[in-house]
């Protein structure tokens, strides 16, 4: 993300409910926010209603979705939406 910001790309940061609220081995989840919103200079969309108007609203040039794992990917292929992110 800080190599993007560097670049002058407008980042529009998104979390999941896991990885915003979820602790691991890797690092404490508010610490993560807080650093995501930190680099992006805007506060993160975190819920369903933040969310909706993106799609009708808001035209992104890109998405990058990081990590893309199997189970994201499959939920994209099959049009499956069962949360706020996917």
């Amino acid at each position: 993300m800080k190599s993007f910001v560097d670049r002058g790309i407008d980042i529009l940061p998104i979390l999941s409910e896991n990885s915003r609220n979820i602790s691991t081995r890797f690092g404490k989840a508010e610490d993560f926010s807080r650093k995501v919103e930190d680099i992006a200079k805007k506060k993160i969309i975190c819920t369903i209603q933040d969310s909706e108007p993106i799609g009708p609203n808001r035209n992104l040039e890109a998405m990058i979705i990081l990590p893309c794992t199997g189970n994201t990917l499959a939920k994209m292929a099959h049009g499956i939406t069962d949360t706020y992110v996917i």
